[in-house]
């Protein structure tokens, strides 16, 4: 074993030597050949070659990387790299490499994401392995990285996602010590979050393992600003102001594993909107898959708990007119016991909050999340609140608004079996349409038509409670059941308030088209 080790530690002597002997631009032109002979879809530059025979070393200056479909900017882009002996390994007979990379810039924007999504060749197929042996002669053991900067650009220059001075290590990547064990590398990581955000991983790999590494290990994630990510939630019509997000548990992602433990998540101060109409993006590229869907394990996924404060919910319709936005402010609650596995594991949820700022929200359910059937019951009570905070969204669906009243809402929903019953019931009491004040300045014609709704409205009160209120059944398989928020919310205003309030006359006025005259 000495004796080749020996053998062959004099060859790479003598590589070192004789290549110290040419100048560094034919060498560094070698290079750069070999690489971009392995590299598919790819193209390296290398600035210059610096060659030291007595340590052993080989420095890269200036490696630039391309996207062949979108050269520009470059993929990455490496001031400082060296490559030698791990020359701690050697007192254990093994000949291995150690790799620095100082500063180095990665950066990628959408279309090269795209790109490189759609590319059907595999990522391991692509040659990166064989231009990073282009470099030196020896196999990587050891690798540090230090003040690196990762930066992402979706549609918006001006909003990168970046991380800066991510460091990290890993060691005994060739698996020289300790074989048995299941991840024999030791590694640790951390970095900056756009701009004031922590993140850190530690833990150990395989970086061996077949079809790609695997890892496991303790990450910590505090205070990452979500604002920061709006442009990506933008494909999904989602709008993110403000908020921080912070985790903190245990990961597992390997070829036949697939695990995620957190104790605690909390988002704080964050406005969530989701949009209808307007000006959406094209949604997000989805990952490209890298294995078949039979040999992919499932994650297994466990939440003790989620917590939200002071928060907003927003529902905001940019496809009438006008734009209406429904909100629940102050949203306070959380998440317990969310776990897939063991099926059958129940977990509870709750929040509160402020309906349009003004009415308390509760919201109580109970589900079990690795159930096939994906057995729910939620209950939900908005408590009085008052009906002009609604006035964008009834000048939007019947072009009149509303002087004074209130809105109390029950609903309760129950999944079970995939199948979904459940009920709203929306509850109108002292409704004032017409207010001769407000109507000031207004059409003639718009005045009469307000005038007429109001009436109906007096004509179907209960009079003893002074109030409106009928009953919207939900009941369905869970695909077809209105079950989303936005299906409830809109059928619960369209539907409950609409032909409650003006069944008699619906049919005259039509869906509360301004032009329309009321019947006499």
């Amino acid at each position: 074993m000495l004796a080749s080790i020996g053998v062959a530690l004099a060859l790479l002597i003598a590589f070192v030597y004789v290549a110290g002997l040419f100048p560094n631009e034919k060498m560094r032109a070698a290079m750069e050949r070999r690489m971009n002979a392995s590299l598919k879809g790819y193209s390296a530059q290398i600035g210059q070659v610096r060659v030291r025979p007595l340590g052993l070393s080989v420095t890269l200056e200036h490696l630039v990387l391309r996207q062949q479909a979108h050269p520009d900017p470059p993929i990455l882009d490496v001031p400082v790299l060296t490559a030698s002996v791990h020359w701690r390994e050697l007192l254990t007979a093994h000949l291995v490499a150690d790799f620095f990379v100082d500063h180095p810039r990665l950066h990628v924007n959408l279309q090269q994401l795209e790109t490189e999504q759609k590319d059907p060749t595999p990522v391991k197929e692509k040659g990166w392995q064989q231009a990073i042996e282009s470099i030196y002669p020896l196999k990587i053991n050891q690798l540090r990285i230090r003040e690196a900067n990762v930066t992402y650009i979706d549609t918006d220059p001006r909003r990168p996602l970046v991380l800066e001075h991510l460091t990290g290590w890993a060691s005994n990547i060739r698996n020289i010590h300790s074989r048995a064990r299941t991840y024999p590398s030791p590694f640790e990581a951390k970095a900056v979050v756009f701009g004031t955000g922590r993140a850190s991983l530690k833990g150990d790999a395989d970086f061996l393992a077949e079809p790609y590494a695997g890892v496991k290990g303790e990450f910590r994630l505090s205070e990452i600003p979500l604002a920061a990510v709006e442009p990506v939630a933008s494909h999904w019509n989602v709008e993110v102001k403000g908020g921080t997000f912070s985790a903190q548990g245990e990961l597992e992602y390997a070829p036949k594993v697939r695990a995620l433990k957190i104790p605690d998540i909390r988002i704080d101060d964050v406005t969530l909107g989701y949009v209808r109409g307007g000006s959406a993006r094209p949604a997000a590229p989805a990952p490209a898959a890298k294995t078949d869907a039979g040999d992919t394990p499932k994650w297994d996924l466990a939440l003790d708990h989620f917590k939200v404060t002071r928060s907003r919910l927003e529902l905001v319709d940019r496809s009438k007119k006008p734009h209406y936005t429904i909100f629940v402010a102050g949203v306070e609650g959380g998440v317990e016991g969310l776990a897939n596995n063991p099926p059958g594991h129940l977990s509870k949820a709750t929040f509160r909050g402020k309906f349009m700022g003004d009415g308390d929200v509760t919201v109580d359910a109970s589900f079990k999340p690795g159930n096939q059937n994906a057995d729910l019951d939620v209950k939900l009570h908005v408590a009085p609140t008052e009906l002009p905070l609604l006035n964008d969204l009834f000048r939007a669906y019947g072009k009149f608004d509303v002087a004074a009243g209130t809105l109390e809402v029950f609903a309760e929903a129950r999944v079970h079996d995939k199948y979904m019953r459940g009920y709203v019931k929306p509850l109108f009491k002292d409704i004032q349409v017409y207010d001769k004040n407000q109507e000031a300045g207004k059409p003639f014609l718009k005045k009469v038509y307000e005038r007429v709704v109001d009436t109906a409205t007096d004509l179907l009160k209960n009079k003893k409670h002074e109030q409106v209120a009928t009953e919207t059944p939900i009941e369905g398989p869970v695909g077809g059941a209105k079950t989303s928020l936005w299906a409830t919310l809109g059928g619960l205003l369209e539907n409950a308030f609409v032909h409650a309030i003006l069944p008699s006359f619906d049919s005259a006025v039509g869906p509360f088209h301004p032009r329309a005259k009321p019947a006499s």
